[in-house]
């Protein structure tokens, strides 16, 4: 990248042609991807109609591609196309919506050929059918623009050092966010990097204006300086089409947010979804629709998974341990015994002979090489969580939820701070959570402390389904487990 007068700390460049055809490529792969989502849900509904001895469209293949511009009118109206700005969890919650929307003159078409309470039952498969088909294409298309550096919004960052070094580190560390920083500034860098120069043309104020590398970037983060009145005046001054001030809030709500104006002020509204109790019965309800089946459908794989371990290690395949819950109320946790029976003194005396081990263990409460693991089938049920299964039965009797910190033994939670010990005993724990999606094992007490206070701070009972959907990928894919 050409290095322009004025930039604290440049960044590469990583796209290469035309930087004007990035969104319209992004957007015709995306469209491509969601179209191909509604043709494969409408092929396998017709099959499986079929199949039923019912033929629902006289005319499919039109009813297909129909089908398809439907799907992506709604997704334009919804504006998917417009950009990648909004966080994954609301793009996931306009994907349902229009998902139920799709489905619903498709089951009115259905219901003129078929019984009523089919055509019912084909809505609201039609519905879960087109979800699992749009996550899985949209996925594999944004991986496609991701790895093509055509995914995200190149941006300019503007703040102080130590604060827009620290932000462009994020952002670099997430290829498929919304945003890829690709200059770095002080507001005096950027004063004089953009200032009017004697004898030149007002056409040439701007950085967007004298250098090919800027060219095309519309939006820049700036990073609050804890001045109001300065950021406005700064903000104002930047000739691009998008300004997105940033200020950090600590530990408060950041999804969500809604603006209010009261009087001639202007708020913003910060909620504790989870102090609301008719949230807290629709996260049970919520709960119990989906564990209850879960359950039925587990029972041969937690039954084949504790014979195996008797077969392993003879003695009870099942292990309890007592965890703190909520309002510190104390219960046992169930899970598949993926250790040897004597595990607590194979860790003590591993511990006592392994430095570097117990660093480890006293920043994770974890080991990457851990002497208690069975061999082959406590592996495969760690890294799978199978284990974990058996958990399903706390989420029955109410102790756990199906999304929701993880729930640790004492000497864990000592290791945090009152405040943060206080909030987390103020939820039901879980038996996935946003640790499990993103860190997992990998994750110390710092980022422990940071996934979950985002959860509490932030619960919808959206989040809880987008991270539901992606536990499994991540179980799939044993991101970060061991």
């Amino acid at each position: 990248m050409t290095n322009v007068e004025g930039i604290s700390r440049p960044l590469p460049v990583t796209f290469r042609g035309d930087v004007r055809w990035r969104r319209p490529v992004a957007v015709a792969v995306v469209a491509t991807a969601d179209a191909l989502s509604a043709v494969v849900t409408m092929v396998v509904a017709s099959s499986f109609s079929g199949l039923a001895g019912y033929q629902p469209f006289d005319e499919p293949i039109i009813v297909i591609a129909g089908a398809a511009a439907l799907l992506l009118c709604l997704h334009q109206l919804l504006g998917f196309y417009d950009g990648s700005r909004s966080n994954p969890v609301e793009r996931f919650r306009d994907r349902v919506l229009a998902a139920l929307i799709f489905s619903t003159p498709i089951a009115i078409m259905m219901a003129s050929h078929v019984p009523l309470p089919l055509a019912i039952v084909a809505f609201a498969l039609l519905s879960c059918l087109q979800i699992v088909t749009e996550s899985i294409t949209s996925a594999v298309a944004r991986q496609l623009l991701v790895n093509a550096d055509l995914w995200r919004e190149p941006v300019l960052l503007i703040g102080a050092d130590e604060e827009t070094s620290a932000l462009a580190k994020t952002l670099d560390a997430a290829p498929d966010g919304a945003f890829r920083p690709v200059g770095v500034f002080t507001p005096e860098a950027w004063s004089a990097a953009t200032a009017v120069r004697p004898g030149v043309g007002r056409e040439s104020i701007g950085l967007r204006n004298h250098s090919d590398t800027f060219r095309h970037v519309e939006c820049a983060l700036l990073v609050s300086s804890g001045d109001q009145r300065r950021d406005m005046q700064l903000a104002a001054e930047i000739d691009l089409p998008s300004v997105i001030i940033l200020r950090e809030i600590g530990a408060l709500q950041t999804l969500w947010l809604q603006p209010r104006s009261i009087g001639n002020a202007f708020g913003i509204e910060v909620r504790r979804s989870l102090l609301v109790a008719r949230n807290l019965r629709l996260k049970r309800a919520f709960d119990l629709v989906v564990a209850v089946p879960l359950a039925i459908a587990c029972l041969p794989i937690i039954a084949a998974g504790a014979l195996a371990i008797f077969l392993v290690n003879p003695g009870n395949p099942f292990y309890s341990q007592l965890r703190i819950g909520q309002n510190l109320r104390p219960f046992r946790v169930w899970k598949l015994r993926s250790m040897y029976r004597d595990a607590e003194p194979r860790l003590a005396a591993h511990l006592a002979t392994n430095p570097a081990a117990q660093r480890e263990w006293l920043n994770h409460f974890k080991l990457s090489r851990d002497p208690r693991i069975l061999p082959i089938i406590g592996a495969l049920a760690r890294r799978s969580s199978l284990d974990e299964l058996p958990q399903l039965l706390n989420v029955l009797r109410g102790e756990m939820s199906l999304v929701g910190p993880r729930p640790f033994p004492d000497y864990h939670l000592a290791s945090f701070d009152r405040e943060f010990y206080r909030l987390r005993a103020s939820v039901t724990p879980g038996l996935s959570g946003l640790w499990q999606i993103t860190e997992r094992s990998n994750a110390d007490l710092s980022a422990q402390k940071r996934l979950d206070t985002f959860y509490i701070r932030n619960w919808s009972i959206w989040l809880d389904f987008w991270i539901l959907m992606h536990t499994l990928p991540a179980i799939v894919m044993a991101r970060g487990a061991r």
